[in-house]
């Protein structure tokens, strides 16, 4: 996956981040009114779970991939092991 396409991924994840946020609050304010209907707030507490389940899944998904390009691991989408060894290559032909 090209840089862009991780960005939107990111995006992405964000966007459900304030979904999730929004089914807890509408839960809470379900359940703090004084005539507060059941069915409304279990609908609300359903999505809210099946919010974080997904996200829980595309967070360990980006950590996953970080932890794959921080120890230098080959990993898909990235061109950094190929730009270092350029580099050491001009490096040692500088000193020959």
């Amino acid at each position: 996956m090209n840089p862009l396409g991780k960005i939107q991924v990111l995006d992405d994840i964000e966007k459900e981040i304030i979904q999730c946020l929004q089914s807890a609050g509408q839960t809470l304010q379900e359940l703090s009114k004084e005539k507060s209907s059941q069915k409304n707030a279990e609908t609300q507490t359903q999505q809210f779970l099946k919010s974080l389940s997904s996200l829980e899944s595309k967070l360990t998904e980006q950590i996953s991939y970080l932890t794959q390009v921080s120890t230098g691991q080959p990993h898909e989408g990235s061109g950094y092991a190929s730009a270092k060894v350029l580099q050491m290559a001009w490096h040692r032909i500088s000193h020959i």
